[in-house]
């Protein structure tokens, strides 16, 4: 299964905000009650300058058990919904996330979630970067049904809350849409794509970034499923929007005069791997192949052939007004069991 891209990250650490005070003492118990709580942030407020300092130098293991501790102190001298509580909460998730241990990781946001939901509610956009914290986490270990009903919930936040036309609807509609791209759910995909991109052509000129980036990844999707026609469709709807400016997206494979085969690998050969491989070329003004990438991130072992095939062929030279010029476009290739 391929890995899903982090489109959108949570700042990865939160420096502890510390309570080392407590006002309000009532009798001589509670006084004593109070000043022992007062006692445990203080050493909570020490710990976690050690965590801090530790995660700055990638001492993640090192860092874990005193974030453990840091966490046991706050919580029992603060309530749940407390900054301090949280921020604790939160570091000790990301270092489980840094060390690779993203079960603990997910159950750590899960119960961030539950908390601040409790204080804003289930609709605030500042459960948002909690939630695709989770759709990552939750894809990573395997949890296909907990990352989609959280991207869905992004989408949702999103749409009530910005419109259905905004920058943020159409970035929530490209991480869902990539969910089920990499579940091969064509179905599910294409839709979201096709509306995240009529939102970002709107916004945006078609040299962004955000629009760029969308294009290839939804390319991607029509090529690994062989949409031939909708390919056509896009790239048509492209040079539309980009005001005769061609877009790039041509397969090339049927006007290469020379197109050597990619061999299938022993490794590729004994590990079963098959599928389609996309590679992105850029073509000289005498049809020679100058680069070669991979567009789509396709599977191991075949790509590398593919990317060694991809560079030794050969095009007839392109002419626009009668003079050879350079192009782009994709050789794609099909590996079967």
């Amino acid at each position: 299964m391929r890995k899903l891209v982090l489109l959108l990250l949570l700042s990865p650490f939160v420096a502890g905000i510390e309570r080392t005070t407590i006002s309000g003492v009532a009798d001589t118990q509670d006084a004593q009650d109070l000043s022992v709580q007062s006692e445990k942030l203080k050493e909570a407020a020490s710990l976690a300058t050690t965590v801090t300092e530790l995660h700055r130098q990638g001492k993640y293991d090192e860092a874990i058990p005193i974030a453990k501790r840091v966490l046991t102190l706050r919580e029992a001298s603060l309530p749940a919904g407390d900054d301090s509580v949280v921020a604790a909460i939160t570091n000790l998730a990301e270092l489980y996330n840094n060390v690779g241990n993203y079960r603990s990781a997910s159950e750590l946001y899960e119960r961030l979630l539950r908390v601040r939901e409790k204080s804003l509610g289930k609709g605030d956009v500042k459960v948002l970067p909690i939630l695709t914290k989770l759709a990552y986490l939750s894809y990573t270990i395997g949890d296909y049904r907990k990352s989609e009903m959280s991207f869905r919930r992004i989408l949702s936040i999103n749409e009530e809350t910005f419109g259905d036309s905004s920058a943020e609807v159409s970035q929530a509609q490209y991480q869902l849409a990539e969910f089920y791209r990499n579940q091969r759910n064509f179905k599910q995909a294409h839709p979201l794509y096709d509306r995240a991109l009529t939102i970002r052509l709107k916004l945006y000129s078609h040299q962004d970034e955000r629009v760029k980036n969308l294009v290839v990844r939804y390319q991607c999707l029509l090529h690994e499923h062989d949409k031939a026609e909708m390919l056509k469709s896009l790239t048509d709807r492209l040079n539309k929007s980009y005001k005769g400016q061609a877009s790039s997206s041509g397969v090339l494979n049927g006007i290469a005069i020379s197109l050597p085969k990619p061999e299938y690998p022993e490794k590729a050969r004994n590990a079963r791997v098959a599928g389609r491989v996309v590679v992105k070329v850029s073509i000289d003004e005498l049809g020679r192949v100058t680069s070669a990438e991979d567009m789509c991130g396709g599977p191991p072992y075949i790509t590398e052939a593919s990317l060694e095939a991809a560079r030794k062929a050969r095009f007839s030279p392109t002419k626009l007004s009668g003079q050879p010029v350079k192009v782009t476009g994709v050789i794609v290739y099909n590996f079967t069991r």
